[in-house]
């Protein structure tokens, strides 16, 4: 996939990238969102916009059609990894040469996208937007999760290096690009349980794509409050743990 990070005014086609947005309950956060985006994609026009929403109760998609974008409402509450595969099989049935997840939440800034696609131009299948980049690449003050969050991180860390032999920093990041096959995997099968990140950068150095990380700002949410947490946060760590190693017990 080539570079092409600005409007060149004629030159050779870009890769049309589609930025998939999961949404739930994000009323607060979400035109905040769009309109960062929107800044963003007048320096970037090989970009497309959909938000996936996944059953919300609140005003989401009605904020999301009053910005004037594209929106794919969830008849129910299916969790985000039937969100991003129904965004997945989107990119693949309209022809676009990749994805970028970017959560609604607001802790990732839309300008970071040029990090994204840098990662695919250099050939890449699954690049990871990694809030904790040991080389401090990205000024502004780094994400501080809490104490319980920081621990469940490391041993997702230490879950992934097991399953697969590689190290990352940030494998529950949701800022994410995705090349053409691996749009086309993950919208045959992307893990639909809670902590489906960890699952499928697992599932992407098992089929053998190339995966990478690029250092991103990590950002408070603008609003709302995340879906793990608490007593709920413990059973999908551990339910995650226990389909990793079913999954393994498979492969071996």
């Amino acid at each position: 996939m080539e570079a092409c990070l600005i409007d060149e005014g004629g030159a050779a086609p870009c890769p049309r990238i589609l930025v998939i947005v999961p949404a739930y309950n994000e009323e607060a956060s979400i035109a905040t969102l769009l309109q960062r985006f929107e800044t963003v994609r007048r320096g970037l026009p090989n970009l497309d916009l959909l938000v996936v929403d996944d059953g919300s109760i609140d005003g989401t998609v009605s904020e999301v059609r009053r910005m004037g974008v594209a929106v794919a409402p969830m008849p129910i509450h299916l969790g985000i990894g039937a969100a991003l595969r129904t965004g997945f099989r989107h990119a693949v049935d309209a022809g676009y040469d990749g994805a970028i997840q970017l959560d609604a939440d607001g802790q990732h800034d839309p300008c970071e996208i040029r990090r994204i696609l840098v990662g695919l131009a250099d050939g890449a299948d699954l690049v990871i937007g990694t809030r904790f980049d040991p080389a401090d690449e990205v000024p502004g003050d780094r994400y501080l999760p809490s104490a319980q969050r920081a621990l469940a991180m490391r041993w997702m860390r230490l879950g992934v290096r097991l399953h697969t032999g590689a190290r990352h920093t940030d494998p529950s990041s949701g800022f994410r690009g995705f090349s053409r096959p691996m749009c086309e995997s993950f919208a045959r099968e992307y893990p639909l349980d809670y902590l489906e990140s960890v699952e499928a950068l697992i599932s992407a150095h098992l089929l053998g794509f190339r995966v990478v990380e690029v250092p991103i700002t990590g950002r408070a949410r603008v609003a709302g409050v995340p879906s793990h947490r608490g007593h709920r946060l413990g059973f999908h760590y551990l339910r995650m743990w226990m389909a990793l190693m079913l999954q393994r017990r498979r492969r071996a």
